[in-house]
C-alpha cells in the first residue's frame, strides 16, 4: 500500500495561515452588514495572504506538488494573485482609513495592471495547454528552474510588493505625524493593529523580495546561498501577524460598520433642532477649525460637541438643510478664499492652499469651489489680483 505523506509540520504553519485568513476575512463580511469600504478591501487582503500559502503549498509542499502534478495540474500558477494583488489592497485599505471618503480613481486601477499582464501570460503559456502537456511541464522541475526569465520575474514581482507596503507605511506615518494627538478616527487598538498590519506586511515582503534577489544571484552563478531559512521564517511571521493585527483591528472593523457615515439627502422636517447643540457646533468651527483637518469625520465631530453622530446628522440636515460634507466644505471653501486672495499665502500654490483648507482631491476641491464660486479656485485668485491692480492703477 502506497504511503504518500503530504504534508509535514511546516505545512501545518501554511495551513493555519490560511485558516486564519478565511475566518477573518469571513468574521469582517458578517459585521459588515453594509459593505463598508474599508471592511470591503481588508477583507481582500486577507484572501489573497490565503491564497499565497495555498500556492506555495501546491509548489513547494513535501508531497503536496508530487500529488497536485498527479491530479490537479491545472492548480499551479492559479494562486499567484495572492502576490500581485497584496500590494495594492493593502495600500487601498490604509487609505480608505485614512482618507474616510477615499475612492478608487484611474490610478488606483493601474496597480492591477502588472496582475493582469502576468495572467494574460499564463492563460496563453500554460492554463490553455492540455491537462497531459501541463502535467509533463511540472513533472520536468529542473527545466522549469532553468528559465532565469522566471527568476527576473519573481524578483520584480516581489519588488513591487515592497513598494506598495512602503508607500501604505508612509501614508500612515504622515497621518500620524499630522495629526499626532487629536487624531480621532484611529484610536487605541486600532492605531496598533494598522501599524502592525502595515510594517508586518512590508517586513515580510523585505524579507521576500532578498530571498527572490538571493536566489537569482545562484541561478545566475554568482554565489551560492541557502535561502530555505528564510522562506520558512517568513511563514512562521506571517502566521503570527495575521493573528495579532486582526484580534486588534477586528473591533475597530467592526466599528466602521457600525458607525458608517450617514450621508442622506436633506431632509425637511418641522422637529426643531436643539438651538445648544447649533451654537456649539457654530462655535467650535469658527474657533477650532476641525474642517481644515482633511480626516475630519461625521463621528469624530460629534465627539468634539459631545452629541451623537446621528443626532449631529440630524442637526446638520435639519438645520443647515445639506449633508455633512457639502457642510464642512462650504467652511473649507470659505477659508481656501481667504488663502486664495490673503498675503499671507499669495507663494503658496493653489495645490497647497486646496490641502491646507482641508481638502484631499483636486477634483473634489475644483468641483466645490465652482459650484459655489462660479470659476475654479486659479481663476478666483487671478480675478482678485486683476481688480487689485486696477484698483492701483
Amino acid at each position: 500500500m502506497l504511503q504518500l505523506v503530504l504534508f509535514n509540520f511546516h505545512d501545518v504553519i501554511l495551513f493555519i495561515t490560511v485558516f486564519q485568513c478565511l475566518f477573518f476575512s469571513c468574521l469582517i463580511f458578517y459585521t459588515s452588514s453594509d459593505s463598508q469600504f474599508s471592511n470591503l478591501l481588508l477583507a481582500g487582503l486577507l484572501l489573497c495572504t490565503a491564497a499565497i500559502p495555498v500556492d506555495t503549498l501546491i509548489n513547494y509542499g513535501a508531497g503536496m506538488r508530487e500529488w497536485m502534478v498527479m491530479h490537479h495540474p491545472n492548480w499551479f500558477y492559479v494562486f499567484e494573485f495572492g502576490y500581485w494583488l497584496q500590494g495594492p489592497l493593502l495600500l487601498w485599505f490604509v487609505r480608505s482609513v485614512v482618507y474616510r471618503n477615499f475612492k478608487l480613481g484611474l490610478w488606483d486601477t493601474l496597480y492591477v495592471a502588472p496582475c493582469v499582464l502576468y495572467f494574460a501570460h499564463q492563460l496563453g503559456n500554460y492554463h490553455m495547454l492540455s491537462d497531459d502537456l501541463k502535467a509533463h511541464i511540472q513533472q520536468n522541475y529542473d527545466l522549469l528552474s532553468s528559465e532565469v526569465a522566471i527568476f527576473y520575474l519573481t524578483l520584480v514581482r516581489e519588488f513591487l510588493r515592497v513598494f506598495f507596503g512602503y508607500k501604505a507605511v508612509m501614508e500612515l506615518r504622515n497621518y500620524q505625524t499630522k495629526l499626532g494627538h487629536r487624531s480621532i478616527q484611529l484610536q487605541g487598538h486600532a492605531v496598533k493593529g494598522m501599524n502592525i498590519l502595515a510594517y508586518g506586511f512590508l517586513s515580510v515582503w523585505v524579507i521576500a523580495f532578498l530571498m527572490s534577489a538571493l536566489i537569482l544571484l545562484s541561478v545566475e552563478g554568482i554565489m551560492a546561498v541557502s535561502v530555505g531559512w528564510l522562506g520558512l521564517s517568513s511563514n512562521y511571521v506571517m502566521c503570527a501577524l495575521v493573528s495579532i493585527s486582526m484580534a486588534l483591528l477586528l473591533d475597530y472593523s467592526k466599528q466602521l460598520s457600525e458607525n458608517e457615515q450617514i450621508n442622506p439627502q436633506p431632509v425637511k422636517s418641522v422637529n426643531q433642532v436643539d438651538p445648544r447643540h447649533v451654537k456649539a457646533l457654530e462655535s467650535l468651527m469658527a474657533t477650532e477649525k476641525p474642517y481644515l483637518e482633511s480626516n475630519l469625520t461625521l463621528e469624530s465631530l460629534a465627539q468634539l460637541i459631545r452629541i451623537s453622530p446621528r443626532n449631529l446628522s440630524s442637526i446638520i440636515n435639519r438645520h443647515y438643510g445639506c449633508n455633512f460634507f457639502e457642510f464642512v466644505n462650504k467652511y473649507r471653501i470659505e477659508a481656501a478664499k481667504a488663502m486664495l486672495i490673503g498675503n499671507d499665502s499669495c507663494r503658496d500654490t493653489v495645490l497647497d492652499i486646496m490641502y491646507n483648507s482641508g481638502f484631499k482631491s483636486k477634483a473634489t476641491f475644483n468641483n466645490f469651489f465652482k459650484k459655489s464660486e462660479g470659476v475654479t479656485p486659479r481663476e478666483y485668485r487671478k480675478r482678485h489680483a486683476q481688480l487689485e491692480h486696477e484698483e492701483a492703477l
